[in-house]
């Protein structure tokens, strides 16, 4: 019985590590996917960002302003291109680094709020998404507002699980972060609000300083890009009476 218990059990262990390697190795290969298109030639809004930073990081906050642009993605392409090169792949480098955090955050996300399995397989279909190839591989800050509500989103289901100081700080902050990158993306925003009054409406006092420490978080972290929002729009607003007092 020993005997049999043991080839049994023999048997059984290579199974067990074919079965653990499966979701990894089909996750590897849906990223794979990614580098089919890092060769293709940029596009036009995307040569637009290249000249935004072209003129050195000095001239990058006034270039934006001709043609408004992801302020937070201008100064990462500059740094990119600084250490890279100009090369068009080099300039999709940052986007498909930026795009394997996303998942990571994701990963880790979905592993707090369910089983090992689901976070793979949420992984998996994610890379395997064709926005999500898309925004991996050209030279647009799509990747990285990916990444920033990935982030934001992985420290709110801490936040909401583990009712901890710094991850309410790290979530004000992702949140910020999110609008340096793509405004639309900050849509995602009352959501979070949404989603804690249905959940905590009840704990909203015992919450009061953890909720005091996020947004005091977030608008430090937004202070500079609202501070620029608003200097475009002066900026603008000049421009046209000026139009209209010669015309």
């Amino acid at each position: 019985m020993a005997t049999a218990t043991a080839v049994a059990t023999g048997l059984e262990k290579p199974v067990s590590i074919l079965d653990k390697l499966t979701y990894p190795v089909a996750l590897v290969a849906s990223l794979s996917i990614w580098f089919l298109a890092v060769g293709a030639p940029l596009w036009l809004d995307e040569t637009l960002a290249y000249w935004q930073v072209s003129g050195g990081f000095g001239k990058i906050w006034s270039r934006s302003a001709r043609m408004p642009s992801s302020i937070g993605y201008l100064y990462t392409l500059w740094a990119a291109k600084s250490l890279l090169g100009s090369s068009e792949i080099a300039l999709k480098i940052p986007s498909t680094i930026a795009m394997l955090g996303a998942v990571y955050f994701l990963f880790r996300a979905a592993r707090e709020l369910f089983d090992l399995e689901f976070a793979f397989l949420s992984c998996i279909f994610f890379s395997l998404e064709y926005n999500v190839v898309f925004a991996a591989t050209d030279a647009r800050p799509y990747a990285f507002a990916l990444l920033a509500t990935n982030i934001a989103i992985f420290a709110f289901v801490r936040w909401m699980t583990r009712r901890q100081m710094r991850d309410a700080i790290l979530f004000g902050a992702a949140a910020a972060g999110i609008l340096y990158f793509h405004y639309l993306f900050g849509a995602i925003l009352p959501a979070f609000a949404i989603y804690y009054l249905v959940a905590r409406y009840r704990s909203i006092k015992t919450d009061m300083r953890q909720l005091a420490a996020l947004l005091t978080s977030f608008i430090l972290v937004a202070f500079p890009l609202v501070f620029r929002v608003v200097g475009l729009y002066q900026s603008k607003a000049t421009h046209v009476v000026q139009e209209l007092r010669h015309p």
